[in-house]
């Protein structure tokens, strides 16, 4: 609920209303927001030009909607990001592969079609990163790593109380260790539609664990 008090209040400065929705099943009135108590979330959001092209496809409260903030292109800030190096050491890639990652700026693009979200990498050089995944449904899946193909179960979920958009890869690596890496995914609204989404990554292997907070900053439609 912070993260749509936020979203609301910076949508319209007039502090003359309130918007009282239904997120989540929870009823909250956004003093700050220039919506009367009747105004639906769509027509919300549709002060913020950067979700127009979500909203047109959703006129509704459903899943859509769980995943609605996270929805757009997105490009990382290393201004505001933590180097990756020790995350990548620890699953075994070399250190000249790893200095080139980590100061790769790759764009991350967001769509969601009721519970599922896919998610597509492009770094600046080599080919796309594509997931798919859904809501509440574990993923099995093959994924790359450094040394080859491995298979690996994904799972995504929301946290409706923090904003939490958790997603889970576990699989065994080449030397039979468990491997489990966790995407913590949250938005902070930003001016002109230049919204934030912030990830923690957090790697663990055979009890050893590392992690780093990368910020990701939305590209206008």
């Amino acid at each position: 609920t912070n993260l749509l008090h936020t979203l609301f209040a910076q949508a319209c400065p007039d502090t003359s209303g309130g918007c009282a929705v239904d997120w989540f099943g929870i009823n909250r009135n956004f003093a700050g927001s220039c919506f009367s108590s009747q105004t639906s979330v769509a027509e919300c959001y549709h002060a913020r030009s950067s979700l127009r092209p979500v909203l047109d496809r959703t006129n509704k409260m459903s899943t859509d909607n769980v995943l609605l903030p996270f929805v757009g292109r997105f490009k990382l800030d290393h201004g505001q990001s933590q180097s990756l190096d020790a995350v990548l050491q620890l699953l075994g890639v070399p250190w000249p592969v790893r200095k080139v990652i980590d100061k790769s700026s790759p764009t991350h693009e967001y769509s969601a079609s009721g519970a599922r979200l896919t998610i597509v990498v492009r770094p600046p050089v080599g080919g796309e990163q594509r997931s798919e995944l859904e809501l509440g449904v574990p993923t099995e899946t093959k994924i790359s790593q450094f040394g080859g193909e491995v298979d690996a179960t994904v799972t995504l979920a929301f946290d409706s109380v923090s904003g939490i958009l958790r997603q889970q890869v576990q699989y065994l690596n080449k030397e039979g260790k468990s491997v489990e890496t966790t995407y913590d995914r949250s938005m902070e609204a930003g001016a002109a539609g230049n919204d934030k989404m912030w990830m923690q990554m957090t790697v663990s292997v055979g009890g050893q664990s590392a992690s780093a907070r990368r910020c990701l900053v939305r590209q206008s439609p």
